[in-house]
C-alpha cells in the first residue's frame, strides 16, 4: 500500500495525497528517511485521526537532519523511546532492552550492505 505525505496545511489535493515520494529509503514498515537536496527526514507512519482523510496512513516528519547518519541515529532513538515506554522495567530490563533495538537497527542497516554490493557491481 502507498502511503502519502502528511500534509497539516491541506496544501495538497485528494487525488494527490495517495502518491508515494520514490525518493524515500524504507528502514522497516513504520519508519523511512526521506531524501531532498536540503536534508534527510526520518517519517513513520501514521493514521488520520479525524477529518476526511480519517483511518488513511500518511508519513509524519519526525525529525530533520543534516546527514544520513543523524537520521539514522534518531531512528535507533526513536525505537528505544517506544520500547521504553512500553511500560516500568528494571534498570536491567531497560539495558537488555537497549540492547535488543541497537541490535535490530544495526541488523537492519547490514541487510542493506549486500543489496548494496550487489548494485555496486552491476553499475
Amino acid at each position: 500500500m502507498e502511503i502519502p505525505y502528511a500534509d497539516p496545511f491541506n496544501v495538497l489535493q485528494n487525488s494527490t495525497m495517495e502518491v508515494m515520494n520514490n525518493r524515500m529509503i524504507k528502514l522497516d514498515d513504520q519508519y523511512c528517511i526521506d531524501v531532498d537536496s536540503y536534508n534527510y527526514t526520518l517519517q513513520k507512519v501514521s493514521t488520520a485521526l479525524t477529518g476526511k482523510n480519517a483511518g488513511k496512513e500518511y508519513y509524519k516528519a519526525i525529525g530533520y537532519y543534516s546527514d544520513i547518519t543523524g537520521a539514522l541515529e534518531a531512528y535507533y532513538k526513536e525505537n528505544v523511546r517506544q520500547e521504553l515506554s512500553k511500560g516500568s522495567m528494571t534498570l536491567t530490563e531497560a539495558l537488555r532492552t537497549i540492547s535488543d533495538v541497537a541490535d535490530r537497527v544495526t541488523q537492519t542497516i547490514r541487510s542493506a550492505v549486500p543489496e548494496i554490493s550487489v548494485y555496486r557491481q552491476t553499475i
